[in-house]
């Protein structure tokens, strides 16, 4: 019985987020607020916690994510999990190297310059265009937000974890059944030998 709690306790803690996390689906996440860092350390922070920079890949995740800036009350910018750093045009999310989804949040005038910007540059979101993804030089750790881009402010970053998957409720439950019906099966198979050699 001591084995068996044991194992369910270590299963019900793979499953929550580390400290300082915020849960939501499948994945933890983790915001900095205006640290005022450049897009290299950012990453190598999220590394060093056991997660990768965010990669934000429908709208109900970026929903959350804006509900977290906005409840964290301090930034104007953060960055994000892409970047073009393997050439122009390819813009992919660094931790599992996909290309980015169907979604994004590019800002509209910046959405065509993203596929034409050569130097290496990393994506943000910028608090005050609406949350929409702007690029920016990895290497920089301020950006110039506002109405005509002449506010200087320190940027945050955002980590994501992902929690390992669950197995199927079902999975468990099939092979148990499949178990029984060998046994089962078995026993028949152990009766009738056992009725011919009475004969």
């Amino acid at each position: 019985m001591e084995k068996k709690k044991e194992k369910s306790v270590k299963t019900a803690n793979t499953m929550s987020c580390p400290v300082g996390f915020i849960k939501h689906k499948d994945s933890c996440y983790h915001i900095i607020g205006s640290s005022g860092v450049t897009w290299p350390i950012a990453n190598t922070y999220c590394q060093l916690h056991g997660s990768k920079l965010v990669e934000i890949e429908t709208e109900s995740e970026q929903e959350f994510i804006e509900d977290m800036i906005k409840a964290a009350k301090d930034g104007r910018a953060y960055w994000i999990g892409a970047t073009n750093r393997l050439g122009k045009g390819k813009w992919k999310w660094e931790s599992s190297l996909q290309s980015l989804s169907p979604f994004n949040m590019w800002h509209t005038n910046w959405k065509n310059w993203a596929e034409e910007i050569e130097s290496p540059s990393c994506a943000l979101i910028d608090t005050y265009d609406s949350n929409q993804w702007m690029f920016w030089p990895c290497d920089m750790n301020f950006y110039m937000t506002g109405k005509n881009h002449d506010t200087k402010t320190g940027i945050g970053f955002l980590c994501e974890k992902n929690l390992p998957q669950q197995a199927k409720k079902d999975k468990g439950g099939k092979y148990k059944k499949q178990r029984k019906q060998r046994r089962k099966g078995k026993r028949n198979w152990q009766r009738k030998l056992q009725k011919k050699k009475i004969k």
